[in-house]
């Protein structure tokens, strides 16, 4: 039996990436939870910054989670979740705070996909 995925990965149909098309593949014989990015470096003030930010702030599935099927021969087990978190925290509190929030989003999603003993990507 396929072990299923949690995947921590670029944004989901972003630029396209090696990670991307694996995943589509196994995606075929397993369970598949994808996390998109959640920031793996502190921000700045820069301009690409600031665009990515606002980008995520505003995008109506932030937060959220969404189930997609890749083929029409594909069962349809594969989840999207757009995490809210912050961006590469220093301190104590914020990293535990982060990893608070990931676990509140996660949690629902892994139970909903029934996922046992998934792999960590």
């Amino acid at each position: 039996m396929a072990s299923d995925l949690i995947v921590f990965g670029e944004d989901w149909g972003g630029l396209p990436s090696s990670t991307q098309h694996l995943i589509r593949h196994l995606a075929k014989t397993r369970k598949v939870v994808w996390v998109n990015s959640i920031g793996l470096r502190r921000p700045t003030l820069g301009l690409y910054d600031l665009k990515r930010a606002w980008h995520k702030l505003i995008a109506s599935k932030i937060g959220s989670v969404e189930k997609i099927q890749l083929s029409v021969a594909q069962p349809d087990d594969f989840y999207i979740v757009y995490p809210r978190t912050l961006p590469a925290p220093r301190s104590l509190v914020g990293r535990w705070l982060a990893v608070q929030l990931l676990l509140i989003q996660l949690k629902p999603v892994i139970k909903k996909a029934q996922l046992h003993t998934p792999v960590l990507w």
